[in-house]
């Protein structure tokens, strides 16, 4: 028979936490300095060439991403409520409105960075 004493499974459990949170800081590493990356082309000055804008913009986003717009709640005449859905954006739509972004001189700043989970991110920015 095989006995484990409490002190052993709670450091055994402990050292699985911090193997965890060690895996999660070198996955989301590479993702938080190609966001960060990004956000500083959007300095306000624009100075930075199409191809290396679209390199930031690859670097950021997946090849298959889609951004899904909230729904648009409105009042209708009658008092009611009434939800219009907004349709999908694809990679390429997005990346025109980036781009048309960067050229007007938005400044984007970084608010917030919180890691909320094994797989996800928070993050609040700023235009």
């Amino acid at each position: 028979t095989f006995q484990c004493s409490h002190k052993f499974a709670t450091k055994a459990t402990t050292t699985l936490k911090q193997q965890q949170l060690t895996l999660l800081t070198i996955m989301s590493y590479p993702f938080e300095l190609a966001l960060r990356q990004y956000i500083a082309a959007f300095d306000g000055t624009n100075n930075i060439s199409p191809a290396e804008f679209q390199t930031r913009f690859d670097n950021l986003y997946h090849q298959y991403f889609t951004f899904l717009p909230k729904d648009e709640k409105a009042m209708a005449e009658d008092g009611f409520t009434t939800i219009k859905s907004k349709e999908p954006l694809t990679r390429e739509e997005v990346f025109e409105r980036e781009a048309s972004k960067l050229a007007n001189g938005t400044k984007m700043t970084l608010i917030h960075f919180r890691k909320i989970g094994l797989d996800c991110i928070d993050i609040k920015l700023g235009l």
